[in-house]
């Protein structure tokens, strides 16, 4: 989500009445605000005063766009407001007036609203994004990374990249003698200029256009510029036009591995082969662009390899287009759904309803109840329920799991299994959609030692650990479930390479996936997933999102719906599995913080549960008794 180089300006379209939407920007650049605003019938505020570009007179510039910013929003009074992320304070000013209008409000947070990028100013601020984040209704985000990260903050993201440019240029031609390669960037932090420069050194029979206001240049580069590059400075919108007709190559690069740029969309868009910086996300994005490792010579050799392949790049870029289409309607369309006044508060996904068969378009679950009375715990055929410390725990193993998935699938019904660790534990205390799906799943599997230890505090046997790594591992080598057709909701864009190959009939579900899901979303997928009869479906998204999902899905879908979170990247190799030593002591929680240090403030949050928790157990010695 890079920024585009299109001129920042005056409100673009501004018609008379109450906009729907209006997306404000503090920034030179105003396509992405434009484009996406024109997309939702809103328009663009884009406010930036070019004259107070130094560091020094940054904060005069702030100041006078508080004013700016303040004085549009009680002179347009938008129904609903989209702000650009970082700087956090526009953010700030909206929620305010978002607040007190009782109007939607969304984040357009790019990963240097999260410090990376090297916005050592956004690093600084994370506890007020952190604060913004959670009041807001959503924020839009580059990729799964960010969303997992504000889930963490119990904030709501979802992943939204580029509209289709207001502008066109005519479609690519063969090379001429000097191929004539664009690069365009901002000369952010993430931006291997340098880089950049050491290659077009590599390759003098190219021309290499670099866009961008020179200003931001370290002025050591500025001295050694190659021959055969040409600094632009930032260009307006006719000039960034004119810029991507004549080039015959976009290359565009990020040392951040979760940015998106703009300007590889663009390329997209308006039918240019691409050369771009070489990660899982963009290789995904983009499979049609020639990926190159941010060095100067993987660069040089890639873009002599898109000039040699011209051709096959060029008759490339209409499907390349069509695929980025679908895309975006896709990610249109879950943004609408949060700007929409009606749509943009979640839902409570469960109530209670007399049991029934299928009937239009639903599933007699499990776990629905007649009218007015409490949930009860125990889906179709479910195993006897404890409950400690609050916490409902099946005590059981994988023989009773298999037998009470095969009675949910023989009914016709559906029933959800949920693992539980401290985390889980922290979340039932927080969460009260999510401690409703805890209560209606017809298994729940102790996934933690530290609910192990909650068991034995409460005076009773110890209890088997049955992780959701060892359940994936099981319907993988065919040991669970072995004749059920199995679906995948979730999981990474290389967990799904590799389960294609290794599992062709399994059905894959991947995407973006809202933090609470609403009721048009579940239909979508559970039809997809009534269309390929599957009977047995992996969750694999984080908590709470994948006990909710599944709580969803199991309305108009019947299948047994397992939450495994990140167990299938584990499993297909993706992420390391641990060692058998670290298995054997429980501290699997240590091994993944050590690979995925985001996950850090999940474990805190589970272990500052733990002491209400055990003297609640011990509390319940002599008074236990099964659920149901």
């Amino acid at each position: 989500m890079s920024e585009d180089n299109t001129e920042a300006g005056r409100p673009v379209a501004i018609p008379t009445g109450r906009p729907v939407v209006s997306f404000l920007a503090w920034t030179p650049i105003e396509g992405r605000s434009a484009e996406i605003a024109a997309a939702l019938g809103g328009e663009a505020h884009v406010v930036y005063d070019r004259r107070l570009v130094h560091r020094s007179v940054v904060p005069l510039r702030y100041f006078l766009s508080s004013f700016v910013t303040l004085a549009y929003l009680i002179r347009r009074r938008p129904r609903a407001v989209i702000v650009t992320n970082p700087p956090l304070l526009p953010g700030l000013i909206s929620w305010a007036y978002c607040t007190l209008h009782k109007s939607p409000i969304v984040l357009d947070t790019h990963p240097g609203g999260f410090g990376a990028q090297g916005d050592r100013v956004s690093q600084r601020l994370q506890l007020a994004h952190r604060w913004l984040a959670r009041r807001v209704s959503a924020s839009m985000v580059t990729d799964e990374h960010w969303v997992k990260k504000l889930a963490e903050w119990g904030a709501e993201a979802l992943v939204i990249h580029e509209a289709p440019p207001i502008w066109s240029v005519g479609p690519a031609r063969a090379p001429g003698k000097r191929p004539v390669v664009l690069f365009v960037g901002t000369f952010g932090g993430d931006e291997p200029i340098d880089v950049v420069f050491d290659a077009a050194r590599s390759c003098p029979e190219l021309d290499i256009w670099v866009t961008g206001d020179p200003r931001r240049c370290p002025p050591e580069l500025l001295q050694r510029v190659p021959e055969n590059v040409r600094l632009t400075g930032f260009l307006a919108m006719p000039e960034y036009a004119s810029a991507m007709q004549d080039a015959d190559l976009v290359l565009t690069l990020s040392t951040e591995p979760t940015s998106v740029m703009r300007a590889a969309y663009e390329a997209v868009y308006v039918g240019r082969p691409l050369v771009l910086s070489d990660s899982p996300g963009l290789r995904t994005l983009f499979p049609y662009a020639v990926a190159v490792p941010n060095t100067s010579e993987g660069i040089a050799r890639g873009l002599r390899h898109a000039i040699a392949e011209h051709e096959r790049l060029r008759a490339a870029t209409e499907p390349a287009r069509d695929l980025q289409q679908r895309r975006w309607d896709e990610q249109l369309r879950a943004l609408s759904r949060q700007i929409d006044p009606v749509t943009s508060a979640p839902a409570r996904l469960w109530v209670s309803r007399p049991s029934r068969a299928r009937s239009g378009g639903r599933v007699a679950s499990g776990h629905e109840t007649g009218h007015g009375s409490e949930p009860e715990i125990e889906g179709a055929g479910a195993p006897t329920k404890i409950r400690v410390a609050g916490l409902p725990i099946s005590l059981v193993d994988w023989t009773i799991v298999e037998a009470w998935a095969r009675n949910v699938i023989d009914s016709g019904q559906s029933g959800t299994l949920c693992t539980i660790a401290p985390f889980q534990a922290y979340l039932a205390g927080h969460d009260e959609d999510y401690r409703a799906c805890l209560d209606r799943a017809g298994v729940v599997l102790v996934d933690g030692n530290g609910v192990r230890l909650l068991i034995a505090a409460s005076g009773r046997p110890a209890a088997p650990r049955l992780t959701g790594r060892e359940l994936v591992e099981r319907v993988f080598d065919g040991t669970l479930f072995s004749a059920a057709a199995v679906a995948v909701v979730g999981g990474t864009p290389q967990a799904h390479e590799r389960l294609a190959k290794a599992k062709p009939d399994w059905y894959l579900i991947g995407g973006s996936f809202a933090a609470r899901p609403l009721d048009e979303d579940a239909r979508v997928v559970a039809q997809q997933l009534d269309e390929h009869d599957a009977n047995v479906v992996l969750v694999a998204l984080g908590s709470p999102k994948m006990e909710l999902w599944s709580d969803a899905l199991a309305r108009y879908h019947a299948a047994v719906y397992c939450s495994i979170g990140g167990a299938v990247d584990t499993v297909v190799g993706v992420r390391q599995p641990p060692p058998d030593v670290v298995t054997r002591f429980g501290l699997e929680f240590a091994w993944r913080a050590a690979q995925n240090p985001a996950l850090l403030p999940r474990l805190a949050r589970g272990f500052s549960a733990m002491p209400r928790l055990l003297m609640t157990a011990r509390g319940e010695r002599g008074h236990q008794r099964p659920v149901g």
